[in-house]
């Protein structure tokens, strides 16, 4: 999957929910969400570079972004 070059795409997904998936911020430390990303993209796809448990706190700390133009 080539959105998955991103690490923040995954990161997004486990953080924040996509569509029907649930988040994984109730159910995975953010160490693990780092686990299951790097092996992801590792083993499934071609980009080896870990996603790091830094990267996932920033995600879950970060503020809530509007992802669409006409949401109020």
């Amino acid at each position: 999957n080539p959105n998955l070059a991103d690490p923040q795409f995954g990161i997004g997904i486990l953080v924040k929910g996509r569509g029907g998936m649930p988040w994984f911020t109730d159910m995975l430390t953010p160490a693990q969400m780092a686990a299951v990303l790097t092996y992801v993209r590792s083993h499934f796809n071609a980009y080896p570079d870990p996603v790091s448990e830094a990267q996932v706190l920033a995600a879950i700390e970060a503020p809530p972004v509007r992802d669409c133009a006409t949401c109020n």
